[in-house]
């Protein structure tokens, strides 16, 4: 009777033994667990300051771009007002068409003759440009004409020719017919020449001073400096029926011209 008892108290305690080890291998696992689960915790909130750093500094970085002026940013206004001023007082030389509203063609009417036609726009700050369109100008398969500008209080005598000296101090011209730009006495050479149906550019940055001259959005070597008086643009033609037409006048607030490796300035 005692070794039964005996073997039941060894059994209940085996059993109780087993159970203590059961709840300590569960505790050790809820242990490993628990610290798995905060090291993973760890790495979570590592991650999400990380992040909040990185989207702190992007804010920052886009709230100072927009803060920052725009530097460098084309705006071009046009001219809607310019128009051409007809040197010939009896009309009957020199007829000024539409284009739109405004008197921005000029056509040399019954045999040639020296005409020269401003725009009657004095300039002395900013940055203006003017785009123009020859016609029926070729001649042997050269231009008779040309493009410039004058001293804004000149008046244009009729009939002109920009080369002769009491007109070639006031009037700076780049010739189609050679490609040379002429002022006072002084011929700077190298140039395109240019012909019927190109655009031809004059951008005058009275800012600095500085007249640069395009043919067909090229920009050439020879331009001009030293511009510090108001100034007119001009235009010359001589055969019957030639005529140039503006295509464009323009104000911007930056400037196209770049400088070239081998530009020439002639001073104003």
């Amino acid at each position: 009777m005692a070794d039964i008892k005996n073997q039941q108290a060894l059994d209940q305690t085996r059993i109780l033994q087993e159970q203590v080890r059961a709840a300590n291998e569960r505790a050790r696992l809820a242990e490993e667990k628990l610290k798995n689960l905060e090291t993973f915790i760890q790495h979570l909130q590592t991650e999400i300051t990380q992040l909040h750093q990185s989207q702190a500094a992007s804010s920052a970085s886009h709230s100072t771009s927009v803060m920052q002026p725009v530097v460098d940013r084309q705006v071009i206004i046009e001219d809607n007002t310019s128009q051409l001023e007809n040197p010939d007082p009896t009309g009957k030389l020199v007829k000024l068409d539409h284009i739109g509203d405004l008197n921005r063609k000029a056509i040399a009417l019954k045999y040639p003759e020296y005409r020269c036609i401003s725009l009657n726009k004095s300039i002395s700050e900013g940055i203006h440009r003017v785009e123009v369109r020859f016609e029926k100008c070729n001649y042997d398969g050269l231009i008779q004409g040309a493009v410039g500008i004058m001293k804004a209080d000149n008046k244009i005598p009729f009939p002109c020719y920009p080369g002769r000296n009491t007109q070639n101090i006031i009037m700076l011209y780049y010739n189609g017919n050679d490609g040379d730009v002429y002022y006072q006495q002084t011929r700077a050479l190298n140039n395109a020449q240019f012909k019927d149906g190109q655009l031809i550019a004059m951008e005058l940055n009275a800012d600095v001073g500085t007249l640069h001259f395009f043919v067909d959005g090229i920009q050439q070597p020879v331009f001009v400096s030293e511009i510090f008086q108001a100034v007119k643009f001009w235009f010359y033609i001589y055969n019957k029926e030639s005529s140039f037409s503006v295509v464009s006048v323009k104000k911007l607030t930056v400037p196209t011209a770049k400088t070239l490796s081998k530009e020439r300035a002639l001073q104003w």
